[in-house]
C-alpha cells in the first residue's frame, strides 16, 4: 500500500457522490467517495488526511497547466511504503 499526507483544499457533492481535492506538498490529487447523503464530519476543509492506495487499482489524474500539456508519469518524487 502507498500512503501520502494532505490537506483537503475542496469539496464537491452531488448526492452521495463526494469529489475531494487534496493538496499533498503542493500536488493536486483528487479522489472520488460514495457516502451517504450527508457529509461525513471528517470531510472539511482544511483537515489533514492520509491518502491510501495500491499501484495496481488507481488512476491519477492532473488538470492541464496554463499550456495545455497534461501531466507525464513519474514527475511527483515521493517514497512507496
Amino acid at each position: 500500500m502507498n500512503r501520502l499526507s494532505g490537506i483537503i483544499a475542496k469539496i464537491q457533492q452531488s448526492g452521495a457522490i463526494l469529489l475531494v481535492d487534496v493538496d499533498v506538498d503542493g500536488h493536486d490529487f483528487s479522489a472520488m467517495l460514495i457516502e451517504s447523503a450527508t457529509q461525513p464530519e471528517w470531510i472539511q476543509k482544511g483537515n489533514s488526511i492520509k491518502l491510501v492506495f495500491k499501484e495496481t487499482e488507481m488512476s491519477l489524474g492532473k488538470k492541464p497547466h496554463r499550456n495545455d500539456q497534461y501531466a507525464k508519469p513519474h514527475q511527483m518524487h515521493g517514497a512507496a511504503y
